[in-house]
């Protein structure tokens, strides 16, 4: 299995005989005898032989190994793996680790949509409104992304619908800037403030006009 920063992107079924004779090379391919040929051409280190396959944890940990990188957790999160997120978590990671933007785990599996991350972090008490370096916590974000589901399960968990970022935005404004009507539905039905303004003194509603999406506009004209 060929992973490039902690990603799987490709595999191939190979293996070697047991009781082979000849000489296992790293880096270069043995031809017919000669020496001089087939050499992989750049560098290689941190050359290691185990006599199993490794898990997807497990090569998250080595990609990691001496911080290098996010968190694994993040990295798992982030990429939708359960079991790696799980394995991190119960190898002692610790939940609300942030990585150098200041996002968690959760923050990234809510913009990403990833339900299930979701579902299991909060499972395990994630704090719901940790705010990255733009104050964006994981309802703006989810709310930007459209995730309604994500959304629903993060009010649940008592995400805070009036947090604002550096620019003034509440989730709100952003699902409304989107045009995610469905998201925006259940913001309002979440007790969001329709009257917030962001940096630019603009309320959702005025957002929803210079944006001309016509139905988000309707909706907060009609159900005020």
């Amino acid at each position: 299995m060929l992973y490039v920063d902690g990603r799987l992107v490709d595999w191939v079924h190979a293996g070697m005989r047991a009781g082979n004779k000849s000489p296992v090379y790293i880096a270069r391919k043995d031809w017919q005898g000669r020496d001089d040929i087939m050499y992989f051409r750049g560098a290689i280190d941190d050359v290691r032989m185990y006599d199993r396959a490794l898990s997807r944890a497990e090569v998250l940990a080595l990609y990691h190994e001496d911080g290098y990188d996010n968190h694994p957790l993040i990295t798992a999160a982030r990429h939708g793996w359960l079991d790696a997120t799980t394995n991190a978590l119960q190898s002692g990671a610790k939940i609300n680790v942030q990585d150098a933007d200041c996002s968690t785990a959760l923050s990234h599996a809510a913009d990403l949509g990833h339900i299930e991350i979701v579902e299991f972090l909060l499972a395990n008490h994630t704090d719901v409104n940790i705010a990255n370096g733009q104050r964006l916590t994981p309802v703006h974000l989810a709310a930007r992304s459209g995730h309604h589901d994500v959304l629903s399960l993060l009010l649940a968990a008592k995400g805070n619908v009036t947090n604002i970022t550096k620019d003034g935005r509440t989730p709100l404004h952003l699902a409304v800037a989107y045009g995610r009507l469905k998201v925006v539905t259940l913001l309002c039905n979440a007790g969001a403030y329709r009257n917030a303004l962001d940096a630019n003194g603009n309320t959702a509603a005025e957002v929803a006009k210079s944006m001309k999406w016509r139905g988000v506009a309707k909706y907060l004209r009609q159900t005020r």
